[in-house]
């Protein structure tokens, strides 16, 4: 195996604990913020099983075991599955008004975001090498059952769910919110394990844009397509199954707040905005619905 993909990887995790871990835990000390022995314990915990999968990386590296490189790749998901229980504890400490406890609990948050990151750093040094190409290879990211003998992807092996963010102005004007990253688009993520497709769809408002609110209805109200470049594949085309959610307020921080910028829009702008045809559709018929006499039925 290609040693400079591993080695750039394991750099990269290398930059993630200085830049992020380290500055994390010196500024909440700073602020005299300490995590409960149970969180240090589950932390701890964490910590012990990406040591683990350091060591694996390293092994898979070596063999270029194809069943060791599916199990490593395996933890991404796990990983992934730790952090969104903690953000639905973090949300709960929010609802409650336990603010001290929801500080706490940001921390540790902020640590689990940090160690999935150097998670997937290991997986992409070793796993990804050896997996690609392969037939077999774990379909990470795309929520599909690893069969020996699955065939060719289909688009339901490529499904997304996703928030579109409503609210009313003061005057009672209908706006929606687009994130803008390259292109305008809204909050939408993988499917998660044992998580209804609302309430992943309500996750990413959350994740992607601080958005707090409540999914409208538990049906999309539509779907959309798009082409997404994924790991260690080639272009596939994504469905995208789209929920409303009204936003009650928007979070002065929130985890991804960084990597995109937010803005609220009249829907018949934002149809104009976005990329997407069957996304600028449903925007359309967003607008007709908030006109017609049944409007209250489709907005919750």
């Amino acid at each position: 195996m290609v040693c400079g993909p591993f080695a750039i990887n394991l750099e990269h995790a290398g930059d993630v604990v200085d830049k992020n871990l380290l500055d994390h835990a010196a500024k909440r000390l700073k602020r005299n913020i300490i995590l409960s022995p149970e969180q240090r314990e589950e932390l701890s915990v964490t910590i012990s099983r990406l040591v683990t999968n350091l060591r694996a990386a390293a092994s898979v590296f070596i063999t270029e075991d194809v069943r060791a490189a599916r199990v490593l790749a395996a933890e991404k998901e796990e990983f992934r599955k730790q952090e969104a229980a903690e953000i639905e504890a973090h949300f709960a400490q929010i609802r409650a008004g336990q603010a001290q406890a929801a500080e706490r609990s940001a921390w540790r948050l902020d640590l689990l975001r940090d160690l999935k990151r150097i998670n997937d750093h290991f997986v992409a040094a070793a796993a990804y090498p050896v997996l690609k190409g392969r037939e077999n290879c774990c379909r990470q990211g795309c929520a599909r059952t690893n069969d020996p003998a699955m065939g060719k992807p289909t688009v339901s092996d490529h499904r997304q769910f996703a928030a579109l963010p409503f609210r009313y102005t003061g005057e009672g004007q209908l706006q929606v919110m687009l994130l803008e990253t390259k292109r305008w688009v809204i909050p939408k993520g993988w499917p998660m394990h044992r998580r209804k497709p609302y309430d992943v769809a309500a996750l990413e408002a959350y994740e992607e844009a601080g958005l707090i609110g409540k999914i409208v209805g538990k049906r999309p109200i539509g779907n959309y397509h798009y082409s997404k470049q994924l790991p260690l594949r080639h272009e596939v085309l994504c469905e995208v199954l789209v929920f409303l959610f009204r936003v009650d307020r928007q979070l002065e921080d929130w985890p991804e707040k960084a990597q995109r910028e937010t803005q609220w829009f009249e829907p018949s702008v934002a149809s104009r905005l976005v990329d997407e045809g069957g996304l600028a559709e449903l925007l359309r018929r967003i607008t007709s619905a908030r006109t017609a006499p049944r409007s209250r039925s489709f907005f919750g």
